[in-house]
């Protein structure tokens, strides 16, 4: 029940952005914020961090994880079904964010900074996306494996997402609400695999 609630919630909220942003277009901090990070941007120290940050939740850092725990579930013969499910979540985002992404066909507020992957479009932001669909997983499968350090885990967990989305944001290829939208967007993806990692537990211990 929770888990659907959450989607719930997650789906209402991202309609109500959706609302605002594209319908109504009564969202002014996009063009507040991104003007104020236009005139006074992030240099030296702080860009090299936000950088190495953003670079956790580059497809291509994902696509390497994945392929090392996929070849070490194989070969070890354990957490195969949870590496399957971080397989699983990272596809349906791919796939959620293209279709929205070509959707909307938002463009960005910078397309030409170097050093920053960046995509076609901007809504929504899908280093936000996996930064929830992959590490969310990811962290909440640790935390189980160690309960002794549970609420440091899951503390970092949601600190680890904030960081990534704020370096979209801060480097200035994603709005504020691109990065938003990428949180709401990939919740009820997580709430998804989260409930099939419980009905596979409930199976295993019938």
């Amino acid at each position: 029940m929770p888990l659907l609630f959450y989607s719930l919630v997650s789906f209402a909220l991202l309609g109500a952005l959706i609302q605002v942003v594209f319908v109504s277009k009564a969202f002014p901090w996009d063009v507040i914020l991104i003007t104020h990070l236009f005139q006074h941007p992030v240099q030296g120290l702080m860009f090299k961090f936000l950088y190495f940050i953003t670079l956790f939740a580059n497809t291509e850092t994902v696509v390497t994880l994945l392929i090392f725990m996929i070849a070490s579930a194989l070969v070890r013969k354990v957490c195969r079904f949870e590496v399957a499910l971080l397989t699983l979540n990272v596809a349906i985002a791919a796939v959620v964010e293209k279709l929205i992404k070509h959707q909307f066909a938002r463009s960005r507020p910078l397309t030409t900074l170097k050093h920053v992957y960046l995509s076609t479009y901007s809504f929504p932001s899908g280093h936000a996306m996996l930064a929830v669909c992959f590490y969310g997983l990811f962290f909440y499968f640790l935390a189980r494996r160690f309960p002794d350090y549970r609420q440091p885990i899951q503390m970092f967990a949601v600190l680890f997402a904030i960081m990534i989305g704020v370096s979209r944001f801060m480097l200035k290829v994603h709005y504020i609400s691109d990065v938003l939208g990428g949180y709401l967007v990939a919740v009820p993806i997580l709430c998804f695999s989260l409930f099939l990692y419980g009905r596979n537990k409930v199976n295993e211990s019938a």
